[in-house]
Formats: structure tokens, sequence, C-alpha cells
């Protein structure tokens, strides 16, 4: 079944409907459907077939949909990467996929083209070019096995590289009806979005799971509390999904006060832990109940409390399906009884078919038919899953996953640069949470002169905002466990 069939089954019942609220204006389901519609003609006019991998840089914003849901409806595979990485970050990531279309904004491509390396075969397309000329599009939605490959969404787990997780036209269908079964989603739900919509947690936990429903999504300009706040009260949001570190600013914002939050029902909070002391401030700051979920990019968001009194603080949740199952793996292979901590392993209808053209890291990442999340924790009598920390060689910033090699190797890049060694701090807040930073510790070659700020600079030009350590210059007293340019 091609995913692309639950939105135009929405459009035909509801075509009236609010499918999409910006501040441009409104999109009903049936203005969705066309768009969706034209997107996938112009990517027919561009000679794209089944199969074919497009590759969008694209900001959170009604386009994304557009062309996201095109690429599924022709049977295409959709690779969306985050509007802040670099030129260098997706380059990886083109090298890997071998797309037939970049598609990005005027904007980024002019900051970033050079940097990709794109092969003969790919075609660069800017947004604006193409709204141009925008044309209608058929109605029909390309047959395709439900095992077929809808996106392919890239997370970094250690290496130093971006895995690019095949998720399946099945995986979307199984993970948003679930999803939105398991939270009650209704067609009355106005979610908001503030999480890039390329990130499994916002595509399939809100997105994807709000268009199952025939809900609206709110797209949202503004990172600010007070923005926030003002686009709640405008569009009588409902339902408002986002990782801890934005729940606590929210909560913590003496200005919501001024703002009607009354129409909040529900807060889905995930991508970190947060604590059942911390659960409760933000349900008293905000006056609406907070749940806590969990679930990796090669598995979507499967696992939740739920609403109500089955709702545990402090605990991860419950899987959202019954044939969703964990178990806790102990580190001789053994199951760990209830209780006992372990690595946290999924067997769900919603894992990823494998890592795109890595047979060796999919592998690595499956025993058997359960997947391997290298994150910790415990089952309790209850079934409920309390979580104890990661193992992967990543670091948790705010919800951001970042890998300290590539830091490392891009550090390395710079002429005057000799080793780099990677370390992070952790602030202890209290009940499993921390508050981390990653640090560089450079050492200049011989002769050579930099500074801090100049390497600062050199990151800034080369990755994620998120991802730029305090760096530190160092003697040339090489540490133990430096990684040597050009080793």
């Amino acid at each position: 079944m091609n995913f692309t069939r639950l939105i135009r089954r929405v459009a035909r019942l509801y075509p009236e409907r609010d499918a999409v609220l910006t501040d441009d204006g409104r999109m009903t389901y049936r203005d969705l459907w066309h768009n969706i519609a034209s997107a996938c003609q112009f990517y027919l006019d561009s000679g794209v077939t089944i199969g074919d991998r497009i590759l969008l840089v694209l900001p959170n914003c009604s386009e994304f949909l557009q062309f996201h849901f095109g690429a599924l409806k022709i049977g295409a595979v959709s690779v969306p990467v985050r509007y802040d990485y670099t030129g260098r970050e997706v380059r990886q990531m083109v090298a890997n996929c071998d797309p037939s279309i970049v598609l990005s904004t005027t904007e980024w491509l002019s900051r970033h083209r050079e940097r990709l390396h794109l092969s003969e075969r790919t075609r660069v397309a800017s947004l604006e070019q193409i709204l141009l000329r925008f044309g209608p599009g058929s109605d029909c939605v390309v047959q395709v096995n439900s095992r077929s490959t809808a996106s392919i969404n890239y997370s970094y787990s250690g290496g130093g590289i971006a895995k690019g997780a095949m998720l399946t036209h099945a995986n979307h269908v199984y993970a948003a009806t679930g999803h939105a079964r398991h939270h009650g989603f209704l067609a009355s739900d106005r979610l908001l979005i503030i999480l890039p919509m390329c990130h499994v947690y916002a595509l399939s936990g809100c997105v994807n799971s709000g268009f199952v429903r025939g809900a609206t999504l709110v797209i949202s300009k503004s990172p600010t509390p007070r923005g926030i706040f003002a686009e709640i009260e405008r569009h009588r949001v409902t339902v408002l999904s986002s990782v801890p570190a934005m729940f606590e600013c929210l909560a913590a914002d003496c200005r919501k006060d001024r703002y009607d939050l009354t129409s909040l029902r529900r807060l889905i909070t995930g991508g970190a832990y947060m604590s059942a002391a911390r659960e409760r401030e933000v349900e008293r700051a905000l006056r609406a109940e907070i749940v806590q979920g969990y679930g990796l990019t090669e598995c979507f968001p499967i696992i939740c409390n739920p609403a109500g009194a089955g709702n545990r603080h402090g605990t991860l949740g419950i899987p959202g399906r019954r044939d969703i199952s964990v178990r806790i793996m102990g580190r001789r292979g053994q199951l760990s009884p209830v209780g006992v901590v372990g690595e946290i392993q999924i067997r769900s209808k919603t894992t990823m078919a494998g890592y795109y053209e890595l047979p060796n890291a999919t592998k690595a990442m499956f025993d058997g038919e359960w997947l391997r999340t290298g994150d910790l924790g415990a089952v309790d009598e209850d079934g409920y899953l309390h979580f104890h920390g990661m193992t992967k060689p990543i670091v948790n910033l705010n919800g951001n996953k970042v890998d300290p090699l590539e830091v490392r190797d891009v550090l390395l890049e710079h002429i005057a640069v000799a080793a780099v060694e990677m370390t992070t701090s952790q602030h202890n807040l209290g009940d499993l949470e921390e508050e981390t930073q990653i640090h560089a510790q450079v050492r200049p070659k011989p002769h050579r002169t930099v500074t801090e700020a100049d390497l600062r600079a050199f990151c800034v030009a080369r990755l994620a905002a998120y991802k730029v350590p305090q760096i530190e210059l160092v003697e040339c007293t090489e540490p133990v466990g430096v990684k040597e340019a050009g080793t």
C-alpha cells in the first residue's frame, strides 16, 4: 500500500477541512492533495521513476509536505534532511543515496551547492523556480509493494557518518496509525509543528499521525516561547510535541500567563529523557497533561505513556500497539528479568528495512529480528520502560544527536590542526537528567598560528550550529587518545 492513499482518502472525505495553517494562510485537504499532485507532476516531468531518490533540504513549510508526499505518491523515495545542515554534512548523504534530484531553496543552494560534489546524473532544483511553473497533476497514486522504501531518514549512531534508515510504506502506515490511536488523536485536533519535519519524531508522530486522522497541522515559524504561545492562542492548538528542553523553556517563561493556552489538551515529549519531577513542573506551568515516549529513526516513536490513569511520569511508557515488543538484554546476551538494566531491544513492524547501501552496519543493528537500540533501560512489572542512559558513542544535545567523530574529522580538515581530542561534560540536573556540552581540545601544528575563534568559524561553515563544540587550544604535548590528522 502506498502511504499517500491515506491522505487522498481524507481529502476525498473532508475536502474543505483545514489540513495546514501557516502565517501565509490556510490549506484545505483538497488544496493539500492538489499541491501534492502538482509536485508529483514536476517529478514526472523531470524524469523521476519508481525507486529514484529525491533529496529534500527544506525548512518547515507547506512546500515540504507537498514535495515529500509527492515523491511517495509516484513510488519515488523521499530523503528529507535538516535545513540547518551545511553542504559538507549533506555531501556525505548525497554520496550515499545518489539522488536524482536535490531540491532546496535558492538561498540554501547559493551557499552550499558547491560543497555537495554532485554527480552528472543529479539535477539541482530551486523551490522558488519550481513554484513559478507549478501545474496540475493527476489524482492517481502509483501502486507499490508495502515493503517498498518510502523514505530514507539519516541518523547518527556512531562511526562519524550519518546512516540512512530505509523506512517502508508499511512502516509509515503502521507507525502513524498506531501513534494516532495510542494518543487518541481526533479530527478536531490542531497539532503545532515546531520540530524539524524531516525527522521521524515530527514526520511520523505529528505530520503522518495528524493526517491519517484528518487533523490540522499548524506550522510554526517562530522558535521563541512568545511566538509559540501566540500561535497556540491564535490557532487554538490542542497537541504540542517537542523535546524536554523546549518544554522546560516554555514552562519557565514568565510571559506565558499573558496568553490563552486553555486549548492545549496534550503535551508529548521525546528525543531526550525527562524526569517525573520535571514533567509535573511542565504540567503545572502549561496546565495540560504531558506524556513521555521513546523511539528511534530506525523504528519510529512507538513507545509512549498513555494519557490519564496509565500515565506514569518518569517512564518512557508502553508499546503503542500490541504486536510491538520490548526486551532487555544483558551484556552476555541473556534476557534480563524485570527491573534489571540492560540494552533495550525492539521488535516491531515499524522497524527499518536496513541502512541504505550499508549492509555491515545493518547487520550490526540487529539481533535476529530484534533491533538493537544501544540505549539502556529496564522494564517494570507492568511493562513500562525505564530509561538508564546510552551506550552509543553519540551525544544527545537537547534531543539533537551529535557524533563526536564527525566533529573531530571536521576540525582535522583545518590546515593548522595537528590533533584533536573530543570530550563531553555533563551538569547533573537530577533523576538521570543531564545538561551536556561537547568540547574539542585542539593541538595546532608546529609553526602554525590559529585562534579558537578561527576554528569555531571553520566549524560553523561546515556543521549545523548545534554540533559546534567548545574549543580549547592546547600545548604541543599530545594527550592520550588524540587522533592525528591524516591517520
